[in-house]
């Protein structure tokens, strides 16, 4: 939905300038696209960067670059869990917060080789050049906060792809009461 609403902000209309394939699960469209199936494909890291390690591709740009910060990843839970467990999510958004001002305030280098392990199949230099990438492109967010601009972007991408058809207020679905009180 991304790709299709940043080419729609560029003026070409899937189905009509260009065909998108969708009916293929995430996993396999960088295997598709290296075994020929379509000029373009949208990837995440490692797998964009094996595809420029085969030769098959070269990476053009980023999403992110087009858009700013859509909040895609969030975690959520049941009112109730939150109610009764306030000490526990908030030691847990404490913990994201660390965790991404961390990742904001260390190296490349420094980052790939505490990542790694999740990665046994990249090379640490790999991982130094996605983290990089990823840095340079100002993909990850420094603070848990979910700001208006981002969630509203995130409607707007998800109602131009079909996939929404009423608009949620801000406040009906996001709290940053322990985003705000992180530490």
């Amino acid at each position: 939905m991304v790709l299709e609403y940043v080419l729609y902000l560029h003026g070409i209309v899937p189905g009509i300038d260009v065909e998108i394939i969708t009916n293929l699960a995430f996993t396999t469209t960088a295997g598709a696209f290296v075994g020929g199936i379509g000029d373009f494909t949208a990837e995440f890291d490692p797998a964009a960067l094996e595809i420029e390690h085969s030769g098959h591709g070269t990476v053009v740009t980023g999403l992110a670059n087009y858009t700013g910060a859509i909040p895609y990843t969030v975690f959520m839970a049941n009112k109730s869990f939150i109610e009764a467990n306030p000490e526990l999510v908030q030691s847990f958004t404490n913990a994201m917060r660390r965790g991404m001002e961390w990742t904001a305030n260390n190296t490349p280098a420094e980052i790939a080789a505490v990542i790694a392990p999740f990665f046994p199949h990249s090379s640490l230099e790999d991982l130094t050049f996605i983290v990089n990438r990823y840095q340079s492109q100002d993909t990850w967010k420094i603070d848990p906060i979910v700001d208006h601009a981002g969630f509203y972007l995130l409607q707007d991408i998800m109602q131009h792809g079909g996939e929404l058809s009423n608009r949620v207020p801000f406040d009906t679905l996001v709290d940053n009461g322990f985003a705000e009180n992180s530490r």
